[in-house]
């Protein structure tokens, strides 16, 4: 008796295992890539160029399109994280930018995990850009546009430009338009970040965005740069929101901007490149970060897709539906209008 209650109880416990599994197979899934407009993926190019000058700590890699049209390209300065100074962290995001027809600057600004210290961090970063910018003008085949220059930065990188951007006329940079901010902060690290970013310019466009399941960094940074920079008008804050209806889940978590791709392995193989082995490209990088960034740009260089970075707009909030028709939960955005 006890043998055939047994058999029965695995052959239960087994069943209910396997209609599980049917269950989870059967979740809807993620949307796939748009083919048109921001986040998309209606290239111009379909190859790139990896030039390594990141050999010291206020070195650099430039990415930029192959074989050119002979035209003037916006530039791109992409700011790490700390100690992800190898980009094929962010490589699909970053191929996504060149393929669009952008020049990607990538400051190294580290020599490694625990050196230098963070006070070195923005003088590494602007030494990275000038020679960058030199090296494109005057050692380079391809073109850059002096007017269209915007940057783009995750966690710790989000906190230099932010910094930067209070002082941007100190550094001899050219101006920028537009900024982006994913999850900055500086996690355990005191001293770096300012009490106020007032005297960010008026005329950036800026953006922010803070991840609900964020347990690096927090939300506190990115929500102090939205409400200090009062100076600047147009600045919206986002808060990345989870959602589990599909499969994959949307985890909302610190590193979401993430996207590896070993075609943009720098050859630095430390903490770093091991930890990020596991981030993805899903719908939260086209849909999100991508669609945002995209538009903000176009939006500064060329005054056209700004639905899709600011005003709390459909365009802006949606990251598309799962398979079964369910929207996926939409990011929150907060406005200027919202402090009043």
């Amino acid at each position: 008796m006890r043998l055939l209650f047994n058999l029965l109880l695995s052959s239960f416990l087994t069943f209910g295992i396997i209609q599980i599994n049917q269950a989870n197979d059967k979740k809807p899934s993620q949307p796939e890539q748009p083919e048109k407009g921001p986040g998309s993926n209606d290239y111009i190019y379909s190859s790139f160029n990896l030039l390594d000058k990141a050999s010291t700590e206020d070195g650099y890699w430039l990415i930029t399109p192959k074989d050119s049209k002979n035209e003037e390209l916006p530039v791109i300065v992409f700011m790490h994280g700390y100690s992800d100074y190898n980009p094929i962290v962010y490589g699909k995001w970053i191929k996504h930018l060149v393929f669009q027809g952008n020049i990607v600057i990538y400051p190294r600004y580290q020599k490694n995990l625990f050196s230098p210290g963070h006070e070195a961090f923005i003088p590494n970063t602007v030494h990275a850009i000038h020679e960058a910018l030199n090296y494109i003008d005057h050692e380079s085949s391809i073109k850059r546009d002096p007017s269209r220059i915007s940057m783009v930065g995750h966690s710790f990188g989000g906190a230099i430009i932010a910094n930067m951007l209070t002082r941007w006329d100190d550094y001899n940079l050219p101006k920028i338009k537009a900024a982006m901010l994913c999850s900055p902060g500086t996690g355990p690290i005191n001293g770096f970040t300012l009490d106020t970013y007032f005297d960010i310019s008026k005329d950036i466009k800026l953006v922010v965005v803070v991840s609900e399941n964020d347990d690096v960094v927090g939300q506190h940074l990115g929500k102090k740069i939205f409400t200090t920079a009062t100076n600047t008008i147009n600045r919206n804050l986002l808060l990345q929101l989870s959602d589990h209806h599909g499969k994959p889940k949307i985890s909302a978590s610190h590193n979401e901007c993430s996207s590896r791709d070993k075609a943009l392995d720098g050859g630095i193989h430390g903490y770093a490149y091991h930890r990020n082995k596991g981030s993805k490209l899903d719908a939260t990088d086209y849909n999100g970060y991508w669609k945002l960034y995209d538009g903000l740009r176009r939006c500064a260089n060329e005054g056209i897709h700004c639905e899709y970075a600011f005003g709390n707009t459909d365009l802006q909030r949606n990251i598309g539906n799962w398979s079964d028709g369910t929207p996926i939960i939409p990011w929150k955005v907060y406005t200027p209008e919202d402090l009043k």
